[in-house]
């Protein structure tokens, strides 16, 4: 029976032949599996089907497809994501059979910089990493996301021996507990990211063997609770940066990573609403979609 529900002037089928390409590229993105991107997919369009919503323009349409749609993968990939977190381990969970296989463990990796830490008095859990992004590299590397250190972090060898090939972030900071030497070098004077989220890994044809993107939400808050002795404002590793959730300014950056030369560079960035915590950003055909989660607040921006 056909779906008798008009939107904007438009029939449902219509509405779902003019977004259908934008929402499963969303999808594979985001899920980088088909049938998981299926689910996610039917479940956008049914919430649309389902819902008595009230749509302005087209714009308005679009921009709540996008919302929903993130937060559909988001929400597929917090329960059946191969890859998932629990404060320090990184644990394999098989899709089919539900077996849980611990793959790292950050303790190991960062025993002397896991002594600087301490627990904040208000909080129930040592955060000490507090990682919140991962991205499966080639068969068996892992680049992650530490918001509570200010570093994105690639392990390699992550189903057998895992190992750190490298980090990016302050050599002051690292410098204290003595892994400063996995950082990779700046080759411009550019602010550091903190607190950042989101980061992304992209392959580039036009790039030489070694070298790919990496995009992310920089959202540009230098702060540490585990860390309360390191001073951050004394970090010239940063410029125009915010030490409170309450004013400041977020970026988009995208960095040029060169494993030959173990060199990073700053190669685009776009200011956008500040947002102390959370938030994220997608690169999606020409364009970049950036969520400033606490600002509420979302952008469509061309890439050039």
């Amino acid at each position: 029976m056909a779906m008798q529900k008009i939107i904007l002037g438009m029939s449902f089928e219509d509405v779902l032949e003019t977004y259908s390409d934008m929402i499963t590229r969303i999808c594979i993105v985001n899920l980088r599996n088909s049938d998981d991107a299926k689910d996610c997919y039917q479940n956008v369009f049914m919430k649309l089907f389902e819902k008595d919503i009230e749509f302005c323009s087209e714009e308005h349409l679009k921009a709540w497809l996008i919302r929903v749609c993130i937060n559909e993968c988001r929400n597929y990939r917090r329960v059946f994501y191969r890859l998932t977190i629990d404060i320090d381990k990184i644990i394999m969970i098989d899709h089919n059979t539900k077996a849980i296989t611990e793959l790292v463990d950050l303790i190991e990796l960062f025993p002397d910089y896991y002594k600087t830490t301490t627990k904040p008095d208000s909080a129930d859990d040592l955060d000490w990493m507090h990682i919140n992004s991962l991205e499966l590299v080639g068969k068996d590397s892992l680049i992650i996301s530490s918001r509570e250190t200010s570093t994105i972090m690639k392990l390699d060898n992550i189903y057998s021996n895992p190992t750190v090939d490298y980090m990016i972030g302050s050599n002051n900071f690292w410098q204290e507990s003595g892994y400063d030497d996995l950082l990779l070098t700046k080759t411009s004077d550019f602010s550091l990211q903190a607190g950042q989220h989101c980061v992304t890994y992209v392959e580039d044809a036009t790039l030489a063997s070694g070298q790919y993107y990496l995009y992310l939400y920089n959202n540009n808050l230098a702060v540490s609770t585990t860390r309360s002795d390191y001073n951050w404002k004394e970090d010239n590793n940063y410029q125009n940066v915010s030490y409170d959730t309450k004013n400041g300014i977020s970026y988009y950056y995208k960095y040029l990573i060169d494993e030959n030369n173990r060199t990073v560079s700053l190669v685009n960035t776009i200011p956008v609403d500040y947002s102390g915590y959370v938030s994220s950003v997608q690169e999606l055909d020409n364009n970049i979609i950036i969520d400033s989660g606490m600002a509420m607040s979302w952008g469509e921006y061309d890439q050039f």
